[in-house]
C-alpha cells in the first residue's frame, strides 16, 4: 500500500525544519553586524557582496595611473547601494547622485619617487569620501603576472627564505615577546616592498586621520568649486570632519603590502586612542593574495583580526582557480591566515565565505589545476587591468 501524501509530508517536515537557512549572507556591506553568527563551513553570500568585490576591482584598476584617475577613483559604498534600488527607466535628473570621491595622495608625488626604486612597480593612492567619512588605500600589483611569478621565484639572501618582522613598519613595543620557536616570519621577497611602499602609504594615512581633509557641507553639485572659494574665504560649511573608516584595497603584490599596513595601523591606532577623539573601522580587502608569512605569523593575524576598537576585518578574496594564492609553495612553512576567505566559485556570479580554511574553498584545489588567468578575475565583472585609465 502507497503511503498518502499526508504521511511522506509527515515524515519529511522535521528533516525540512531542521536544515540550516540557505538564504545568503553579507559580510562585505553594513548589513551585517553579528559576526559572531557566521557559520563556519561554505557559506553563499549574497549578490551585494558580489557587487562590493567589483567596485573593490574598479579601485585597483585606478590605482596603476592615479595622476589620470584624479576624481572618482571608485563609487563609493553608498553608491553601490543606491544604483542597486534604482529603476533603468527612471529619469536621469532623478537617479541619485554620486558624491565625489577624490584621491588626495598617491606613490606618483614627488616625495615617493624612490619607492619604486627601492620596493618595485607598485602604485597605490589615498582617496577621501566625505560622505562615509572614509579614507581608502588602493594598491596595484606590479604590472605584470610574469614580474610577481620571478618575484616569488627569487632566491634568498643567505639561504633565509623566512626574515623575521623586525626592522619593518611595526610598532615592535605594542606586540607581544616571542618565543624563539614562535617567531612570526614572513617570505623575504617581501620585504622591500613593504618598507618602502608600505612605509609611505601607513605614514600617509596616519597624517591625514590626524588632519582629515577639509570638506564642504553642501547639497550643490559643483562641490570642488565651492571648495576652492571656501579656501580663500573660509566658511562654517567647510571644516574638518572626523575620519571613521579606514579601507585598504590591494591585488597581488599590493595585497601583500595592504595586509602589512592594515596590521600596523591597527596597532598605531590602539596605542593612540586616547588622543584620538574618534573610533575608526579598519576593513583590508586583499584580492589574489599570496602566502606570507609561516603559521606563527599566520596566527598573529588571525589574533588580531577583531570587532573591538579600532576593529579590523581582513577579507582573501581569490578568483576560482587563481594560481598565485597557491604560492609560494606549502614546503616553505608558508601558511595563509585562516579567517575569512571569499572564494569566486565557478560560476563567477557566486562567491562563497569560509571562515576556517577549508577543502570546499580554495584551499581544496591542487596547484597543478590552477590558472594565472584567474589571478585577473573577473572580480564580480571587473578584470584586473594594468592599463586601465578613466574616460
Amino acid at each position: 500500500m502507497r503511503p498518502s501524501i499526508f504521511q511522506i509530508s509527515s515524515l519529511l517536515l522535521p528533516m525540512i525544519s531542521a536544515r540550516p537557512s540557505t538564504r545568503p549572507m553579507s559580510i562585505l556591506t553594513d548589513q551585517y553586524k553579528v559576526f559572531d553568527d557566521i557559520p563556519t563551513e561554505k557559506t553563499a553570500l549574497a549578490h551585494d557582496d558580489l557587487l562590493e568585490i567589483g567596485r573593490m576591482a574598479i579601485a585597483i584598476n585606478s590605482a596603476y595611473y592615479p595622476k589620470e584617475n584624479k576624481l572618482q577613483p571608485h563609487p563609493p559604498n553608498l553608491f553601490i547601494n543606491q544604483i542597486r534600488h534604482s529603476k533603468r527607466h527612471q529619469d536621469p535628473s532623478q537617479r541619485p547622485h554620486m558624491e565625489e570621491s577624490s584621491i588626495i595622495v598617491s606613490s606618483e608625488d614627488p616625495e615617493f619617487t624612490d619607492d619604486q626604486i627601492i620596493g618595485g612597480d607598485i602604485k597605490w593612492y589615498i582617496s577621501h569620501t566625505p560622505s562615509t567619512q572614509t579614507l581608502t588605500l588602493a594598491l596595484s600589483s606590479l604590472s605584470s603576472t610574469d614580474e610577481l611569478l620571478e618575484l616569488l621565484a627569487s632566491s634568498p639572501k643567505h639561504n633565509q627564505s623566512l626574515v623575521p618582522l623586525r626592522n619593518l613598519l611595526f610598532p615592535f613595543e605594542l606586540l607581544p615577546t616571542f618565543p624563539t620557536d614562535e617567531q612570526p616570519l614572513i617570505y623575504h621577497s617581501y620585504v622591500d616592498s613593504i618598507v618602502s611602499h608600505g612605509d609611505s602609504a601607513l605614514s600617509s594615512l596616519l597624517n591625514l586621520i590626524e588632519t582629515p581633509p577639509l570638506t564642504v557641507s553642501s547639497s550643490h553639485r559643483d562641490v570642488i568649486k565651492e571648495y576652492v572659494t571656501s579656501l580663500a574665504n573660509p566658511v562654517p560649511a567647510a571644516k574638518h570632519a572626523p575620519i571613521k573608516k579606514v579601507e585598504i584595497i590591494g591585488h597581488g603584490l599590493g595585497s601583500i603590502v595592504g595586509l602589512m599596513v592594515s596590521f600596523a595601523l591597527k596597532l598605531e591606532l590602539e596605542s593612540s586612542m586616547g588622543q584620538l577623539s574618534n573610533e575608526i573601522d579598519i576593513k583590508a580587502n586583499l584580492l589574489g593574495l599570496p602566502r606570507i608569512g609561516n603559521s606563527h605569523f599566520a596566527k598573529l593575524i588571525d589574533n588580531h583580526i577583531t570587532r573591538n576598537q579600532p576593529s579590523l576585518q581582513v577579507n582573501r578574496i581569490i578568483s576560482y582557480y587563481d594560481t598565485i594564492t597557491h604560492l609560494p609553495g606549502r614546503h616553505l612553512g608558508l601558511k595563509h591566515h585562516a579567517k575569512n576567505e571569499l572564494w569566486i566559485g565557478p560560476d563567477s556570479r557566486t562567491v562563497y565565505l569560509c571562515t576556517v580554511e577549508s577543502k570546499d574553498c580554495s584551499d581544496g584545489v591542487k596547484l597543478s589545476k590552477t590558472s594565472l588567468l584567474d589571478h585577473l578575475g573577473p572580480y564580480g565583472g571587473v578584470w584586473i587591468d594594468t592599463h586601465f585609465k578613466m574616460e
